[in-house]
């Protein structure tokens, strides 16, 4: 998804390269663009691959609320300076802790047959000037995330009610759901599963 951040991700490939299984990440790094780096490199099972095991991915969206935009984080915040409604936002991610269909919170033209995914956490929290959204699931699908945040942001600025996040589930319709918010305030920060 382009625009989106990571703080954290896994990578699986077949070699039968000499170098070391814990070398090929200095190896790597040589050769990546600075902004990319790889922290460690080891061997699996060679039936391991990542999007194949359990596993949970944790996403942050922030939300920089300052009146003014701050240009250092820009490239990692969504500004928006109206006042929201944090209580209301909180509310309505209840809503979406479980199992459920989010066919109403994927992006159209995604191409997987089945929309189900468990949601295992949702928070909000507040960091100073940062609104920060986090969410640990099984999996997400395309733009997920993205459009839960531009449909909480439309919760908080009162366009919508809390209890509304049930109805936009059940509906299983992405038109009753909120924007697709800007790709650039959203992180991968953690990554679990067992090799």
């Amino acid at each position: 998804d382009a625009g989106v951040h990571a703080r954290c991700n896994a990578a699986v490939f077949d070699t039968e390269s000499p170098i070391a299984p814990a070398q090929f990440a200095m190896a790597l790094n040589a050769r990546l663009p600075e902004d990319i780096r790889v922290t460690d490199s080891v061997e699996t099972d060679p039936d391991f691959h990542p999007r194949k095991c359990e596993s949970r991915k944790t996403y942050e969206y922030r939300i920089y609320t300052g009146k003014i935009d701050n240009p250092i984080g820009r490239d990692y915040a969504l500004h928006v300076y109206v006042p929201l409604d944090e209580e209301k936002m909180k509310q309505a991610l209840s809503y979406i802790v479980g199992q459920h269909d989010f066919t109403s919170f994927c992006a159209t033209q995604a191409q997987i047959r089945s929309k189900v995914r468990i949601i295992y956490a949702a928070s909000l929290r507040r960091e100073e000037d940062y609104l920060i959204f986090s969410f640990t699931g099984n999996g997400f699908l395309m733009n997920m995330i993205r459009i839960l945040v531009g449909t909480l942001l439309e919760i908080g600025r009162g366009y919508m009610q809390p209890e509304d996040m049930r109805e936009i589930l059940l509906a299983k319709d992405r038109a009753k759901a909120g924007p697709t918010a800007p790709p650039h305030g959203l992180c991968l920060v953690g990554y679990e599963f067992d090799y």
